[in-house]
C-alpha cells in the first residue's frame, strides 16, 4: 500500500512540474533584460498558467540554474534560422516561463 500511494504522489508531482508545449517554430524577437529574457516565436502563443502577457516567454536569469544553457540554445537556433520547442510553465512576472529548449536541426 505504502508503494501504491508512494508511487501516486511522484505521479501528481511530475504532472504539476510539467508544462505546456509550445508548437515548434523559428525565433522571430529575442530581448535581453537584467533579470531575464524575453523570447517570440512564429508559434501561436500559449499561456497556460494565465500569467497575464499574450506576447511573449520569459527565461529567468535570477534563479533558473539552466538560464544559460537555455538561451545558448536560443541564440544558436535564431542565428542558423533552425526551429526549437519550448516548454513552458510557471510565470516570470507576467509572461510563461522558459522551462525546456529543443533545438531540431534537421
Amino acid at each position: 500500500m505504502k508503494f501504491v500511494i508512494s508511487l501516486m504522489v511522484i505521479v501528481v508531482v511530475s504532472f504539476s512540474v510539467m508544462g505546456a508545449e509550445v508548437p515548434t517554430s523559428k525565433i522571430t524577437y529575442i530581448s535581453p533584460w537584467p533579470q531575464h529574457v524575453d523570447i517570440k516565436t512564429q508559434a501561436v502563443h500559449i499561456d497556460p498558467e494565465n500569467c497575464g502577457d499574450g506576447n511573449y516567454y520569459r527565461i529567468d536569469l535570477i534563479s533558473d540554474p539552466g538560464a544559460k544553457a537555455k538561451l545558448s540554445t536560443i541564440l544558436s537556433a535564431a542565428m542558423a534560422g533552425k526551429p526549437v520547442g519550448l516548454n513552458v510553465g510557471e510565470c516570470v512576472g507576467n509572461a510563461p516561463k522558459i522551462q525546456g529548449v529543443r533545438l531540431y536541426i534537421n
